[in-house]
């Protein structure tokens, strides 16, 4: 049951944007420095950090999982990553439970979204 809840999560997280610019910049009060800033961080801190879930996820370590599915989401959240943010809620989720099973499908969909989101930026 619970792994039909999490795959139906996923599909859903997709319903997301994967970046809104304008909710990012109202609750920065409009500061687009800041926000460049941010987005700067976000885009050069994220690839390690998926690399460290993938490298938990190895070592079965889902401690280390749930905590990087929390800062992940919380920088997601930040900049308006919506997508990643929900999706790294869910992995977030599937730790608490202790449910290690689907990780692997979760981070590659973060991953994905992560790619996603440098193609929408080149384009902004």
């Amino acid at each position: 049951m619970m792994t039909a809840w999490l795959a139906r999560t996923s599909a859903e997280n997709q319903d997301y944007p994967i970046y809104d610019e304008e909710q990012a910049l109202a609750l920065l009060t409009g500061d687009r420095e800041l926000l460049r800033l941010l987005v700067r961080l976000f885009l050069e801190f994220t690839p390690p950090l998926l690399r460290e879930l993938r490298s938990s996820y190895g070592n079965g370590d889902v401690e280390k999982m749930s905590h990087l599915a929390h800062r992940l989401e919380v920088s997601a959240n930040q900049i308006c990553v919506m997508r990643m943010a929900a999706g790294a809620r869910a992995l977030g989720s599937m730790m608490t439970l202790r449910d290690a099973a689907s990780a692997y499908q979760h981070i590659e969909q973060l991953t994905a979204d992560f790619d996603d989101l440098r193609q929408a930026l080149k384009g902004a």
